[in-house]
């Protein structure tokens, strides 16, 4: 899965918190250095 598809599916699982950076920590989390 790629970042934008991870975004793209981040922001369906969590529509109220797109405005967020929430799911960018997320992504630290699934995408570690």
């Amino acid at each position: 899965m790629t970042d934008a598809e991870y975004e793209v599916e981040w922001q369906k699982n969590n529509p109220e918190n797109t405005a967020t950076s929430d799911h960018e920590m997320e992504a630290l989390f699934h995408y570690p250095p």
